[in-house]
């Protein structure tokens, strides 16, 4: 050790330490982790102490260029493409020194269209004999929202070290059916991690896809990658309405469940788009078979694609007998609260044998003894009592901790033969005796007459229920206070351990009714609180 060495500042000592100036600066980013998605501020200050040192130079480097949301920076680093006028430029492995040395810090890359002028040359150079074997080692992250030969020719190049990739090609262009289905046989031909797959597509595309190209239906591309784990396939769009015979005359649903089974290795499905759209992927596109998780986000487009739902859910259901998780839940596009803006001929709809397919989606979710979390969220059913035929095979669904049933209505009169048949408060005694695994539950229930609390010997003391929302149901048009003490403790006498939660549609949409579930909870609340008060006295 040097004399200046033992008179060195610490701080000075740290900071010409690389690990430890990396450990710091993760920390720091760590702590600004909301600045992070406004990147602009972080980089600048990162940039700001990228000059301090050589030491703080690499620390910060592997920083700004780990999460890259543009391949424009990475361009003016290729040769000829910074500036390089001259061919024989490419003769020189050292042309690759500085694009390779940024690259390799690249954990997760955006590839936009600012960069599609580029992309013939860019597909060029990677194949180029002067090319490194590996340009972006720690790459697992790819996102293309430009498909060209620049970005076809990165993936080819990166796919077998990929754990996660984005297409995102949401509009019909003359060469979208061609550059999806490369990009998809590209992961199928070269996949060799677990693989996290989102399409972002163009609704028409689906059905394109589906279509045989010299017998290959590209879709089956999709089937095809072993380490497929989980799939997002999102259509913003709706489809062009078809008439009302050739949709229902195209449910070929033995034919779905019939398929052979596909993707074994496939546990999480998110769908997002309207009925015709889930009811193709069911029936056409993908035919997986164990299935842990299920998300479908659907548009509410028109009345009748929205009934196509049940047919979908049936035969995931059966084809996934091990599934765990089910969501159905509408976009909140609108504020709709019911099918009535289309004023609908619900006598034709209620007796049309295509649709009546309820009873065959129930006998598969009675089947479904794995499922853990069943969350059913403004969908329309045209049977007005599904809430209770739900409800009723609950005991067949042991394993089951979390629960919303909110169906929309098909219309707001309660009055009409077509309204939503909402449950009575006696319904949660059940839940209180017969499901004591229930640790959340949202469902609507009507409250304008409340029973007695029930004895201790019918309540279950040790239920394991958290959390409690049975607003949007029926309740009080001007409550007494009589009213509000019964509901407080009949729900106090049941679940004496749930939050009473108020659904976060009414924050703000109807102060009436949230003021009278606040209410609700505040006499909750002064119970329990006078009763831990007894118990910490004696």
């Amino acid at each position: 050790m040097t004399d200046a060495d033992a008179f060195e500042n610490p701080a000075q000592k740290v900071g010409r330490t690389q690990e430890l100036v990396d450990i710091i600066l993760k920390f720091y980013i760590a702590s600004q982790s909301g600045a992070w998605q406004n990147r602009q501020p972080l980089r600048r200050t990162l940039a700001a102490i990228c000059g301090f040192n050589r030491v703080f130079y690499y620390a910060t480097v592997a920083q700004l260029w780990s999460d890259m949301d543009s391949f424009l920076p990475c361009t003016v680093l290729l040769p000829l493409c910074g500036g390089d006028s001259s061919p024989e430029i490419l003769d020189h492995a050292r042309s690759w020194d500085r694009f390779a040395f940024y690259t390799s810090k690249i954990t997760t890359l955006s590839i936009r269209p600012d960069t599609q002028q580029n992309g013939t040359w860019i597909s060029f150079l990677v194949g180029h004999p002067s090319c490194p074997k590996s340009l972006f080692p720690r790459l697992k992250t790819l996102r293309l929202y430009s498909i060209d030969a620049g970005s076809l020719a990165i993936l080819a190049l990166v796919a077998p070290q990929l754990t996660e990739c984005v297409i995102h090609n949401p509009e019909m262009k003359e060469d979208s059916l061609s550059g999806v289905t490369t990009a998809l046989g590209l992961l199928y031909l070269k996949t060799e991690l677990p693989l996290s797959l989102e399409l972002n597509l163009a609704s028409e595309l689906l059905e394109a896809l589906q279509q045989s190209i010299t017998s290959i239906r590209p879709i089956s591309f999709i089937s095809r990658i072993d380490g497929l784990k989980r799939l997002n396939l999102i259509f913003e769009k709706a489809k062009p309405c078809r008439p009302y015979s050739d949709l229902i005359g195209s449910l070929p649903i033995q034919q779905a469940l019939q398929h052979a089974p596909e993707l074994p290795n496939l546990e999480s499905l998110v769908i997002s788009g309207d009925g015709t759209i889930l009811h193709g992927v069911a029936m056409h596109a993908i035919y997986p078979c164990g299935l842990r998780r299920l998300d479908i986000d659907f548009l509410l487009t028109d009345y009748l694609r929205v009934f196509l739902i049940p047919h979908a859910l049936r035969v995931f259901l059966q084809r996934n007998p091990r599934m765990q998780h089910l969501t159905v839940k509408r976009s909140p596009v609108t504020s709709r609260t019911s099918m009535e803006i289309w004023d609908l001929d619900l006598s034709f709809m209620i007796n049309s044998p295509a649709l009546q397919h309820i009873e065959q989606f129930l006998a598969q979710l009675v089947r479904a003894s794995a499922l853990n979390t069943l969350i059913i969220e403004n969908v329309p059913f045209l049977d007005t009592d599904i809430i209770l035929k739900i409800w009723n095979i609950l005991p067949n669904l042991p394993n089951l901790q979390g629960l919303t049933l909110r169906p929309l209505p098909l219309t707001t009169s309660l009055n009409s033969e077509y309204a939503l048949v909402i449950p009575q408060p006696r319904i949660l005694e059940e839940i209180a005796v017969k499901s004591p695994q229930l640790q959340w539950l949202c469902i609507p229930v009507d409250v304008t007459r409340v029973p007695s609390p029930p004895t201790p010997v019918n309540s279950n003391k040790n239920h394991r229920l958290l959390f409690l929302d049975i607003s949007s149901g029926p309740r009080p048009s001007n409550p007494t206070m009589r009213q509000y003490i019964a509901i407080a403790r009949f729900l106090d006498a049941l679940f004496s351990k749930a939050a009473i939660l108020v659904s976060l549609d009414l924050v703000g949409a109807d102060d009436e009714e949230f003021r009278f579930w606040e209410s609700v909870y505040y006499l909750v609340q002064s119970y329990r609180e006078s009763r831990f008060g007894i118990l910490a006295a004696t």
